[in-house]
């Protein structure tokens, strides 16, 4: 019975590479990572700043929507730069 020997490099996980453009000086946050942190804030405000300041439903609908695509294009961005999506 012939039993076969892997190395320790043949199953462990490697984490993927870091986008480039997070290649900080080290110890320097990676400040691509905080804009979720900010869209979740500024999303939900956008309609109560919109009825306070007395913008039209249009306008108010406008800048949500712009700021939503805005969110999805990042979030669809940062997933291309990871190694992991793409296969």
């Amino acid at each position: 019975s012939s039993t076969v020997q892997y190395r320790r490099d043949d199953y462990e996980y490697m984490a993927p590479p870091h986008p480039p453009q997070a290649a900080n000086r080290r110890g320097a946050p990676s400040w691509h990572m905080f804009a979720p942190l900010v869209y979740a804030t500024v999303i939900p405000s956008i309609r109560h700043i919109g009825k306070r300041v007395g913008a039209s439903k249009q306008t108010t609908h406008l800048v949500f929507g712009a700021s939503v695509l805005t969110a999805l294009a990042h979030a669809g961005y940062m997933m291309s730069q990871e190694s992991s999506v793409l296969g």
